[in-house]
């Protein structure tokens, strides 16, 4: 019952988003401080955290264990952006659980264009007494949305959990990736997060995270 209601609900908060909307590895690069990152540089993507839970959508933050959202903006000559659930242990990527993507526009002149919000949450439930994880990964703008769910299983002996967030903006291009959110959990009865996204992951023992790409 708690999966069709979280559903629901990520429903409910892709029509708000929706009617809101108006507009090897390399380190994806960050602004400098104080720096503005540009809405629309070629070949860019230009990903921005923002709170999922503000104003109206805060009535719907109990139906989630953990839900986070980022901002996505494009132009160039890529043709999808795409997302990717991975599950890390001790700071080594141990596999891709699903993968999907989103469309880009096509423009005049040959190039495409994206704007939208990529939703993601994650819900822990039991599965014959053993912890289960449900991911859902959601593209929305203006044309509509697409939703993506996949399931994987935990570990029992975990004590503390805690969601991993973007607190910056950052842009990649093509051939570099992002890990944009996600949930770390341990054994252990202390949980610690550091400087990044990416050091947070790599120094987790469990962590299972939303990572963007660009792709043809």
């Amino acid at each position: 019952m708690k999966r069709v209601i979280t559903i629901f609900i990520v429903l409910l908060l892709l029509g708000m988003s929706l009617s809101a909307c108006t507009q090897t590895e390399p380190d994806p690069a960050r602004p400098a401080p104080g720096e503005q990152p540009a809405s629309e540089e070629g070949g860019v993507l230009l990903i921005q955290p923002f709170n999922l839970f503000e104003g109206e959508g805060t009535r719907f933050k109990p139906f989630f264990d953990w839900a986070g959202a980022v901002k996505l903006k494009y132009s160039g000559t890529k043709q999808e952006i795409h997302v990717a659930w991975e599950l890390w242990e001790n700071g080594v990527r141990q596999q891709t659980l699903s993968s999907s993507g989103t469309i880009m526009d096509q423009k005049d002149d040959g190039t495409t264009a994206y704007e939208g919000e990529l939703i993601l949450s994650i819900d822990r439930y039991e599965h014959d007494g053993m912890p289960q994880y449900l991911t859902k990964a959601a593209f929305v703008d203006e044309s509509g949305h697409s939703l993506i769910e996949n399931s994987t299983a935990g570990r029992e002996a975990f004590q503390a959990q805690a969601t991993i967030e973007l607190h910056e903006p950052l842009k990649i291009t093509e051939g570099q990736r992002a890990i944009v959110w996600g949930v770390q959990a341990t054994d252990e009865n202390v949980i610690r997060s550091h400087g990044t996204v990416e050091e947070t992951v790599k120094q987790a023992k469990w962590a299972l995270v939303a990572v963007v790409s660009l792709g043809d």
